[in-house]
């Protein structure tokens, strides 16, 4: 018997002695440690998972192969659920407000609230409250609390789990903004003029109960006039629609200020009321999901203004341009692409929006977006104000979102330490290890996001075991020297064909038009072509895909 590991990594193999074993059987997921001596070819198994191809399986390997946590200790346990709810006399009282939450189907916890009124005393201005979860408040610096959440950096979401960064007595519980239910916010009140510019702000810590806890997708319906559940829509239609006035008057200052406008499709898998998977399919956007995504923006916009203005070390989500070299490979994809060299820049994200809305009309946006986002620098986290290239924003900082990251739990103490909000603040040894933080969440966040990707890629190689063989419409999403990468099911899967697998003729790479050759027969294969393909290999541990040509459909 032999084990193979699953990693992205060249092929490996150890053999496994039957003494060794664990009656594993041929397909099953293990984990295996090398035996010490000198064979290094040997290996032992030391836990077994089930077939490998079970769904319970995809999460597993890609929780061991980034070494995520799984399970709090029973210190950890029993100290959260030995946290009370606060007094209401502590705070301010903002429970008559209309708050409301609004979050992907099936979400447990709930960061965020949202309220939005006109602004009476500036005509065409509105007041914008978002509220966010005291988690300071619960989870206090050097507690067993504090230190799990610091270990696991932030939540990682997989299609089939969750992997919190808080236990559920918080993060589903006593710091998630249910609806009925009074819970203890950091809000911050910002006030726009009519044409979206931010006027000023200030934060509090308050108590509110927030109205309604909806989906997306509810809450866009509510918004087009769908009524599906009685009279109780139309209140919340009213609460709705002010946070959709608010939202609208803020796209003004939006659309002067030119952020970078991808709008990337999101794959999400879909499962049968049994746990089967029933497809793969595109987490829509809607109006609803942008005018949120706005307001969290501007929350964390606040954030950091304030904590600049008191002088305050904090960290700053930072964002840098793309380096030449990244802009080399831009220039080049979109080249391929039909764009011509002379006539874009890619020195701003307004330029990068020109270029997409011209992808755009020639139906390539999706890929142009993902060409632009290959091009982009990664988010990181730092001291030091720095300017986030994406948002187009001088100064930027994680507020929003302190159930699922320590960034912004951190966020948190340095706001109530900076504006005197409370004994609960950041301590002198946070603020003084801030570098060290901000390096250690940076490499936290990359390895989630890496994790959370492969599993999505997993679950899609399993999903499509069933169609090996099957001829699929793909698109051509990526020319290299080794051959093409294609996308099929509008972006829901892509895999490779092997240059050896394009026929017996010669295929040259041209780096300048992305394409692979023939110098015979003059046959191209370009980025953005559609061609047919057969799905001839699935390989589930390493959500890996592998097409041929169809030459009855070529």
């Amino acid at each position: 018997m032999f084990v193979v590991p699953v990693g992205r990594g060249p092929y490996a193999e150890y053999g496994v002695a039957k003494t060794q074993s664990l009656k594993a059987e041929v397909g099953e997921l293990v984990e295996y440690t090398l035996c010490p001596g000198h064979r290094a070819d040997r290996a032992r198994i030391t836990r077994t998972f089930g077939p490998v191809d079970q769904l319970t399986s995809l999460s597993e390997i890609a929780i061991h192969g980034h070494g995520l946590r799984t399970s709090f200790s029973d210190e950890v346990e029993q100290e959260a659920a030995s946290l009370r709810q606060v007094s209401p006399e502590t705070r301010e009282d903002l429970r008559h407000f209309s708050f409301v939450t609004i979050d992907p189907e099936g979400a447990q916890d709930h960061d965020d609230a949202v309220c939005a009124i006109p602004d009476t005393a500036c005509p065409g201005g509105h007041i914008i409250w978002c509220a966010i979860a005291d988690v300071a408040h619960f989870v206090r610096s050097g507690t067993a609390l504090d230190t799990a959440a610091k270990q696991r950096g932030n939540s990682t979401y997989f299609p089939d789990l969750v992997l919190p960064m808080l236990p559920s007595a918080l993060s589903a519980d006593l710091c998630s903004l249910r609806e009925g239910v009074d819970r203890p916010c950091l809000a911050v009140c910002m006030k726009i003029d009519g044409e979206g510019r931010l006027i000023s702000h200030q934060f509090q810590r308050v108590l509110i109960r927030s109205r309604a806890s909806l989906s997306y997708q509810k809450a866009q319906r509510i918004m087009d006039g769908i009524n599906e559940n009685g009279c109780r829509e139309f209140s919340l239609k009213d609460m709705l629609l002010r946070l959709q006035n608010a939202f609208r008057c803020r796209l003004r200052e939006r659309q002067q200020r030119q952020p970078l406008e991808l709008d990337l499709d999101r794959r999400k898998v879909i499962f049968s009321a049994d746990g089967k998977i029933e497809s793969i399919g595109i987490d829509e956007r809607h109006e609803c999901h942008r005018m949120i995504e706005e307001f969290m923006i501007l929350a964390n916009v606040c954030a950091a203004t304030t904590l600049i203005e008191c002088g305050t070390p904090h960290l700053c989500r930072a964002h840098d341009p793309p380096k030449s070299d990244r802009i080399r490979d831009l220039e080049t994809a979109m080249a391929g692409l039909g764009a011509p060299r002379t006539n874009w820049c890619y020195d701003s994200p307004a330029d990068l929006n020109l270029l997409m809305a011209y992808a755009d009309r020639e139906g390539k946006g999706d890929l142009a977006a993902h060409a632009i986002l290959r091009g982009m620098s990664q988010a990181v986290y730092r001291v030091a104000p720095s300017g986030h290239f994406g948002l187009n924003l001088p100064h930027y900082a994680h507020f929003t979102s302190p159930i699922r990251r320590y960034s912004d739990l951190l966020t948190h103490r340095i706001l109530i330490r900076a504006l005197g909000l409370g004994p609960d603040g950041a301590t002198d040894n946070e603020l003084e290890r801030l570098s060290k933080l901000a390096s250690y969440l940076s490499q936290c966040e990359r390895r989630s996001v890496a994790a959370e990707h492969e599993t999505l890629d997993r679950f899609a190689a399993r999903f499509l075991t069933r169609s090996v063989g099957k001829v699929f419409s793909g698109i051509i999403a990526s020319v290299q020297p080794f051959g093409l990468f294609v996308r099929i099911d509008a972006g829901l899967a892509e895999g490779l064909i092997p240059v050896s697998k394009l026929g017996f003729e010669y295929f040259e790479y041209d780096e300048d038009t992305h394409a692979l050759i023939s110098k015979n027969s003059g046959k191209e294969f370009r980025l953005g072509q559609t061609i047919s393909v057969i799905l001839k290999q699935v390989d589930i541990p390493r959500g890996r895909l592998s097409f041929i040509l169809n030459r009855q459909g070529s």
